[in-house]
């Protein structure tokens, strides 16, 4: 074809040192090639692997948000419990005393 007689041309006019140059440049094109596909695979996968990172962190700052929110209300049911002993010993302390009077 026309490409295939255009290089032919080319490649008459061309010295052996201008080939073998144009010869390192396209080898050097191929591999530099195949490191972009190597870089791209592993550029996907760090993607991945920062994107499962990213899930596993917010799946546990969820359970520590959790577990914040439940230790709090143990806390207030804590206080709350505190609060009612310490009025049952009131009334408590007011009965015995009620007991030891009418006893007398």
């Amino acid at each position: 074809g026309p490409a295939v007689s255009l290089a032919a041309t080319i490649v008459d006019k061309l010295s052996g040192p201008e080939l073998k140059g144009i010869i390192a440049l396209q080898q050097r094109a191929k591999t530099l090639e195949k490191l972009v596909g190597i870089l791209q695979a592993e550029k996907e996968d760090m993607s991945a692997r920062l994107q499962g990172t990213e899930t596993v962190k917010e799946f546990l700052l969820g359970k520590v948000r959790d577990t914040e929110g439940a230790l709090r209300r143990q806390g207030e049911q804590t206080q709350s419990l505190k609060r009612q002993q310490a009025s049952d010993q009131e009334v408590i302390a007011f009965l015995d005393s009620r007991v030891v009077e009418v006893e007398q």
